[in-house]
C-alpha cells in the first residue's frame, strides 16, 4: 500500500476510532474483518464529531441535512485485501439491527477522507443498546454482493 493510501486509511480509522474510544466498547479488532476479498473497517461516532473533523461542512452538506438527538455517523473504510488499495467505487448498504426495535437501513454515501474514499451515513443509536451492523457491498463488474456483519454495543 502506498504512503498516501496508508494515510487515507489511517485518517478514516482515526475518525472512526474517536467514536470507538468514546464508547469504551470492544477492541478495535472487532471493527475490522476480511470478507469477499475486502478488508472492511467500521466506525461509529457522534454526528457532531464528524463536523468537528470536517469544519468546512455544515449539517446540510453531509448526507442530506441536519441530524439531532441520537444521530451517529456510521463510517466504513474498504480496502482490497490483496493489493491493499482503497476501494472507491463500491455501493454499500448498511442495515442497523437493534436487539429490540425496528432496523434502520440506508445506503452509505461515498465521502472523501484525507484524499481517500470512505462511506457513511447517519443512524439513530440509543445509549446502552446492542446492535448488529450488516453491510452489503457491491462493485461494478463483480458477480455478486459481499455481506459482512459486526456486533456493536453503543455506550455513548
Amino acid at each position: 500500500m502506498s504512503p498516501p493510501a496508508i494515510r487515507a486509511v489511517l485518517a478514516a480509522l482515526l475518525v472512526a476510532s474517536l467514536g470507538l474510544a468514546a464508547t469504551g466498547v470492544a477492541r478495535a479488532a472487532d471493527y475490522a474483518k476480511t470478507a469477499g476479498g475486502y478488508t472492511i473497517y467500521v466506525g461509529v461516532l457522534p454526528a457532531g464529531v464528524l463536523f468537528l473533523y470536517r469544519p468546512g461542512h455544515g449539517d446540510a452538506a453531509v448526507h442530506s441535512g441536519p441530524r439531532f438527538g441520537d444521530a451517529h455517523h456510521v463510517l466504513v473504510g474498504l480496502v482490497d485485501a490483496t493489493r491493499g488499495s482503497r476501494i472507491d467505487d463500491a455501493e454499500i448498504t448498511a442495515r442497523i439491527v437493534p436487539a429490540k426495535g425496528e432496523p434502520q437501513e440506508r445506503r452509505l454515501e461515498r465521502m472523501t477522507v484525507e484524499g481517500g474514499a470512505a462511506y457513511g451515513n447517519f443512524f439513530a443509536l440509543r445509549r446502552n443498546h446492542r446492535y448488529r451492523i450488516d453491510l452489503t457491498i457491491r462493485r461494478p463488474g463483480s458477480p455478486g454482493a459481499v455481506d459482512a456483519s459486526f456486533d456493536y454495543v453503543h455506550r455513548l
